[in-house]
This record gives C-alpha cells, structure tokens and sequence, in this order.
C-alpha cells in the first residue's frame, strides 16, 4: 500500500475500457507470464469494496458539463473503502488537457461529510455553494501496479448504481482502467488490452448512472454509450 500510494497519481491521465468480466482471467495470466506487475493486498485481501456517494448542484450542474462536454469539469464524491476502513470526500476535475486532478479530505465515518475544508482547497467549489447527494455507486476493485510503481491498472467488477429507490447492475461488465502520470502507450497494461481488441471509451460510473436512473436530465449524447451498454453486456435491475 506504502508503494502504491506514493506513485504521483493525483494528476494523471486515465484510460478506460469496458470488458466482459470472463477476460479478466486472460489478463491476469499476461502479467503474471511477463512478470511485470505487482497487485495490491490488503488485510490479506486482492478484492477491495468501494463505496461512492456522489454530490451535484439541484440542477445537475457537474452532469450536465460532463453531458455538454465541457473541457473543464468536477465531479464530487464520498468515497469509503470497506476493506482498509477509510473514507475520503473527493473533488475529480479533468482539465481541458485531459488531465485529472484530485483533492482528497479524509474522514471518519461517523463524522459529517467535511464539505468546508474541501471548498478551502478547491478552485472551483465555491461556485457551486450548495450540494446534494444524487446516486450511490458500488463496485469491487482489484488493482495492479507496474514493476516500477510508474503506472497502476484498475478492474472493477459488479458494478451497481443506485438513486431514486431504483438500482441496476453489471454483472457480466469489467471496468478497466490504466492510470498514468503522463500518456505512454508503451505500457504493459494498455498492451495487454490491445490483444484483446478494446479499445478506449469515454465512461463514467456517475454520469451513466444518473442518465439511466433519472428522467428530467438530458442524455442525448450518452444514448450511443446506452446502447453499446445494451448491446454487449446484461443490465438488471436490483
């Protein structure tokens, strides 16, 4: 965990790529054959379960940018890891450069979410003074490093998204993500995808959740992505 958390991943680039979960195993065996990837563990567990919450304006102000494609966004959130026990309110932005950043607050669990210190070290927060939460999101993740903790890999599994006394889930789906300081596609991990033929989409857990979950939203520009959800992995409701 010591090695991992000190890989300068709070300005990164992220890659994403939507898989049928049965791939999974294939690639486990092209890391493990290279020998060139460690995985994290922790209290004697590969599987770490998280638990997001994620805050918007009443008016959906940071979906409807992701929607628009707005250059530069924010996405906030509660974060809880059940395995190691912490807690986290987030701020996600992603730059016009396609650079994500992010500002991290720790707290307990049974303290109120620490909204004031984010905002203290926020750029963009004070425009957005009042937050509500709008969708819980759950998923199991495993993740990976390179050998010369450069680079880490994350594939959630079982996503479920819930909001509005409705819930869905992805049994069949795999969420792989390849998360770097700067873009390299020298990569082990980002060739190892490449074999199986995925290649990149644009996915987010909230604003896909939220397009599906409410209907007083526009979605016009994620109906693609709806379909392709449709298409290729199995939706249910929970």
């Amino acid at each position: 965990m010591a090695e991992l958390e000190a890989i300068p991943l709070q300005r990164r680039v992220d890659i994403k790529f939507l898989i049928p979960k049965e791939k999974l195993l294939f690639l486990f065996e092209e890391f493990s054959s290279k020998e060139n990837a460690f995985i994290l563990e922790v209290k004697g567990s590969r599987i770490t379960h998280y638990t997001n919450t994620y805050f918007d304006t009443p008016d959906f102000k940071f979906y409807h940018d992701h929607h628009s494609q707005k250059l530069n966004r924010v996405k906030v959130r509660a974060r809880s890891y059940s395995t190691s026990e912490k807690s986290y309110l987030e701020q996600k932005k992603r730059s016009n450069k396609d650079k994500v950043e992010k500002v991290r607050i720790p707290f307990l669990p049974n303290e109120s979410y620490p909204f004031e210190e984010l905002r203290s070290k926020s750029k963009v927060l004070h425009t957005s003074p009042f937050l509500e939460e709008k969708i819980n999101i759950k998923y199991s993740r495993i993740t990976l490093a390179n050998k010369d903790f450069s680079e880490k890999a994350t594939f959630d599994l079982n996503l479920t998204q819930s909001a509005s006394n409705q819930s869905i889930a992805y049994p069949e789906m795999l969420v792989a993500e390849v998360k770097q300081p700067k873009l390299s596609f020298q990569s082990d991990f980002l060739k190892a995808l490449k074999v199986l033929k995925y290649y990149p989409v644009s996915f987010s857990k909230y604003c896909s959740g939220v397009s599906m979950l409410y209907e007083d939203v526009r979605k016009n520009n994620f109906l693609p992505l709806h379909r392709y959800l449709h298409k290729n992995f199995n939706k249910i409701a929970v």
